[in-house]
C-alpha cells in the first residue's frame, strides 16, 4: 500500500515489511522546536548545524544527515532536537535500532516528543510489532492532537490489525 500527497504535509504509507515513512512532520517539529529552545547557552554553530541536517533530510542525503545530526549533538548533548533528527535520518536509512536509540534519547529529554513518539511507532512497523506501534502512534496523538500524521499511521496501525472500523475513526480524526 502507498499512498503520498505532496508538499510538507505529505503522506507516505507503504506496505509492513518497508518502514512506512512518513516523516516531513519531523521536519516541521524540528523547526518548531528551534523556536521554544530553552535559553541555555548554545555554541554558535548549533541551529546552523540542525538546519543543515534538516536540508540534507529534505535532499534525500540521509548519511550526511546523520553526520551532521551527530555534530549538533557534540555541540549540545542535552537538546533533543539533534537526537530527534539522528533518529529521522536514521529511519530513512531503514536502520531501526539506531532510529530507536535516538528518539528514546530525543524522549528522555522532551517526554511530550510527539514526532519521537510517531517514530517509535514506524520503528514498531518496521520490525512487524503492531502493539507497539499502537501505543507509540497513540502517544503522539496524545501529545499533540493536532498531529494528522500520527492519525494516520495509527489507522494504518489498525488496519493490520484487522480493526478497519477502529481505523476509519482514526482518519477521521486526522482531518
Amino acid at each position: 500500500i502507498r499512498s503520498r500527497t505532496g508538499g510538507i504535509g505529505r503522506t507516505m504509507i507503504m506496505s509492513p515489511r518497508r518502514v512506512p515513512l512518513s516523516l516531513p512532520w519531523v521536519l516541521l517539529l524540528l523547526l518548531l522546536g528551534l523556536a521554544s529552545r530553552s535559553s541555555r547557552a548554545v555554541v554558535s554553530d548549533y541551529y546552523p548545524t540542525i538546519q543543515s541536517g534538516l536540508d540534507l533530510i529534505e535532499r534525500g542525503a540521509y548519511a550526511a544527515a546523520v553526520d551532521t545530526f551527530i555534530k549538533a549533538q557534540r555541540l549540545d548533548p542535552e537538546d533533543p532536537l539533534a537526537h530527534l533528527g539522528l533518529g529521522t535520518a536514521s529511519l530513512y536509512l531503514r536502520d531501526g535500532r539506531a532510529a530507536a536509540s535516538e528518539l528514546r534519547a530525543a524522549l528522555r529529554l522532551d517526554p511530550q516528543s510527539s514526532a519521537a513518539y510517531n517514530g517509535l511507532g514506524l520503528c514498531a512497523l518496521a520490525q512487524n510489532s503492531t502493539n507497539d506501534a499502537l501505543v507509540n502512534f497513540g502517544n503522539a496523538t496524545r501529545c499533540d492532537p493536532s498531529f494528522a500524521d500520527a492519525y494516520v499511521n495509527l489507522a494504518y496501525a489498525y488496519c493490520l490489525e484487522k480493526r478497519p472500523d477502529v481505523a476509519l475513526d482514526q482518519c477521521i480524526e486526522a482531518q
